[in-house]
């Protein structure tokens, strides 16, 4: 009888296997060989199987970064009914995505998102379209509890994302613990909720 191989599960492995990898030996240096070897010996083939190029896999691990993050925005229930609610609303989805696990060091993290910008096509490629879904998805909650006047909904969006940008950026730094994540998370909520209690500036009208 032919073996049952669960997809999803093998490849989620050879993701953990690259990522140890290219924590160890840097972006650079990791090469399929040790990545299909850290995997528990699988052949490289198979590996091949999943992942046709080293920058398909990094692309993949970019991806499997921003999914929590992404998910957690995209699970915000839809529209929300004032102010208060989307900034409830944001402060559970991005809770969702707090400190990092210990398996995703900050070697990790400087190599994907630092060594791996050095080739644009991969990497910038698939942030870009992470916050591009993302900006998107906050604008049209934004503009649903103001539809008389809006406070610049792309604008804040997009200031909203690039927060969170920031916040990923110091956990993988430094490893930010629990207590330290809310308190931040509490600080861009109260910022928010203040801003969306203002009128659209004039410049803007």
């Amino acid at each position: 009888m032919p073996k049952i191989v669960d997809k999803d599960a093998a490849r989620a492995a050879l993701l953990d296997a690259a990522q140890r990898v290219i924590a160890r030996d840097g972006l650079a240096q990791a090469k399929m060989d040790a990545i299909a070897a850290e995997a528990g010996g699988v052949a490289k083939g198979t590996l091949y199987l999943y992942f046709k190029t080293k920058q398909a896999l990094i692309a993949a691990l970019v991806r499997r970064h921003f999914s929590a993050a992404e998910a957690g925005l995209a699970a915000l229930p839809a529209p929300p009914v004032t102010p208060d609610d989307f900034v409830s609303n944001l402060r559970a989805g991005m809770t969702e995505f707090g400190p990092g696990p210990p398996e995703a060091p900050p070697r990790l993290f400087f190599e994907l998102f630092g060594s791996g910008l050095a080739d644009p096509p991969v990497v910038r490629a698939e942030v870009k379209s992470v916050f591009d879904r993302m900006t998107a998805l906050l604008a049209g909650q934004i503009a649903a509890v103001a539809p008389d006047d809006p406070p610049d909904p792309e604008g804040l969006a997009g200031l909203l994302v690039a927060a969170m940008d920031g916040l990923l950026l110091h956990r993988g730094l430094f490893d930010t613990p629990p207590k330290a994540w809310a308190a931040r998370l509490e600080a861009l909520c109260t910022l928010l909720t203040a801003r969306l209690a203002l009128p659209k500036p004039e410049h803007i009208r």
